[in-house]
């Protein structure tokens, strides 16, 4: 198995403990992205270092950044909950793209 494939793999895990922690649709609630913009940037980023370059840094950096990012999904879904739990669009109504993971972890 190549290393993007195990990229790949990693992020739908990650997905995957996302969607244990947190409501499904609620990233189409606008306010979730003010708490977990920077560090799924930060995972991304340490998964494509992590891709390129196996070491026992990069895996440490990367578990981090995938337990920050759980973490912040949690703390998204409470707030949503204190919130009231608003009404999440419904996936046709959403402005932007949604990739998929694996269109994420792609060069």
């Amino acid at each position: 198995m190549n290393r993007r494939e195990k990229a790949r793999i990693v992020a739908e895990r990650v997905a995957a403990r996302i969607r244990e922690v947190s409501p499904m649709g609620l990233g189409r609630w606008d306010p979730v992205w003010d708490h977990i913009g920077a560090p799924s940037d930060e995972f991304m980023d340490r998964l494509a270092e992590w891709e390129k370059a196996d070491s026992t840094s990069t895996r440490s950096k990367l578990e981090t950044a995938s337990t920050v990012l759980i973490d912040a999904w949690a703390e998204a879904a409470r707030r949503w909950t204190e919130a009231g739990s608003p009404p999440l669009e419904k996936p046709g109504e959403v402005d932007e793209v949604e990739a998929d993971v694996g269109e994420l972890v792609s060069p």
